[in-house]
């Protein structure tokens, strides 16, 4: 019925609203049933009509501007929901602008200057900033005063939120030792070894350090199966991954 409805919407009275997103990953697929059951209960709620057209960006910043090229020249949307990742909402920013349609962004992040230089990027997300001082204050009240933080370098969302998440820590009273960076394509058994060393080489005093991995979505699985291998690092994950499999890991 909606999917009918959003086909027809292009020739009918109301508000056309495109969203760009990856339907072959889990995230995506689940944000398009949050959309959809939002699009019912407005319906259910509001005196105006509304038609969602759905685009799959594939994870691929070049499908994402053309669904949002397509989006907007073709359905004549209003405002564009998505995409997922900020390499793809990089793609679309300068389409965005151009065409005077907004982008609500889902990245982890968007950086200031994006904002400043795309007025119509608009960062729909929650703050990746407010979730590491959450992690922070979960670490301090294990009381755990000095941690090695894990995560991937490479990740555009890694990047955007480590710095956030070393202030937060201090600003919790948690010293970081140092920061391991994971290599993109590491298996479990190679990340397990490291995890190994790793501890190994942490001081032994009871509680005095932990190691604490922040995991990011397309890494998180094989980190987690490390760890379990390991037994020596407590794993963080962002929402986005999934519920957390044991009581050591901790689902924000």
């Amino acid at each position: 019925m909606l999917k009918k409805t959003a086909a027809e919407g292009v020739h009918a009275q109301g508000i056309n609203i495109g969203a760009i997103i990856d339907m072959s990953s889990r995230i995506g697929k689940e944000q398009r049933v949050a959309m959809e059951i939002a699009m019912e209960d407005f319906y259910g709620t509001g005196n105006q009509t509304l038609f969602l057209h759905i685009k799959d960006s594939q994870r691929d910043p070049v499908c994402a501007a053309l669904a949002a090229m397509d989006l907007i020249n073709n359905q004549q949307v209003q405002a564009i929901l998505g995409p997922q990742t900020w390499e793809e909402a990089l793609s679309v920013a300068e389409i965005s602008s151009q065409t005077q349609v907004p982008i609500l962004s889902l990245a982890d992040t968007t950086p200031k200057w994006a904002t400043e230089r795309w007025p119509y990027l608009l960062q729909a997300s929650p703050s990746k900033q407010e979730q590491m001082k959450a992690i922070a204050a979960i670490v301090q009240s294990w009381n755990w005063h000095q941690v090695t933080v894990i995560y991937e370098g490479t990740d555009s969302s890694a990047i955007e939120v480590t710095p956030s998440l070393f202030n937060a820590l201090r600003d919790a009273g948690v010293g970081v030792i140092q920061g391991l960076v994971l290599p993109t394509f590491a298996s479990t058994i190679t990340l397990s070894k490291e995890l190994e060393k790793l501890k190994s080489e942490q001081p032994h005093t009871e509680k005095s350090s932990s190691l604490l991995c922040v995991a990011f979505p397309h890494k998180s699985n094989t980190i987690r199966r490390a760890s379990y291998r390991s037994s020596t690092c407590t794993v963080l994950v962002d929402s986005s991954i999934g519920p957390p499999t044991r009581d050591e890991d901790v689902l924000l």
